[in-house]
């Protein structure tokens, strides 16, 4: 093999895996599994309306793993995934999709906030439809 440095292939790789939902111990469960294998559970709450109390998704549950750009990182969490869905399996969990992304573009905006997004928020806050803002 050359000495070389591979190109980059894109900026990262990531990998999703979506299990059947689960909560509780089984989530704690999937959280600590999904770390051994340098996944992290994603997080996600829904909220279905303004006044209702933020829950935990029924639809699903998932998790994402990420991998340097190049082949080597291409390997790796396609390695680490498949180590990861085997364990999940082998402890009972149903496994609905796994997947590799590679990444290109990925650029993050600071987070302020115009004149006109506070309007909005206050508006929505206050009940006020869309179009009346």
């Amino acid at each position: 093999m050359s000495d070389k440095p591979l190109p980059q292939m894109c900026i990262y790789h990531e990998a999703h895996v979506t299990i059947e939902p689960v909560f509780g111990e089984r989530l704690e469960l999937f959280r600590s599994i999904c770390k051994d294998h340098g996944f992290k559970a994603a997080n996600l709450l829904m909220q279905k309306d303004r006044t209702a109390t933020a829950e935990r998704s029924d639809k699903d549950t998932f998790c994402t793993g990420h991998g340097k750009g190049d082949l080597y990182g291409m390997i790796d969490i396609a390695s680490r995934m498949t180590d990861l869905v085997a364990h999940l399996r082998g402890q009972g969990f149903v496994v609905w999709r796994e997947k590799i992304e590679q990444v290109v573009h990925d650029v993050k905006h600071e987070r302020e906030r115009t004149e006109g997004d506070v309007a909005v928020s206050e508006a929505y806050a206050k009940g006020v439809e869309d179009d009346a803002v």
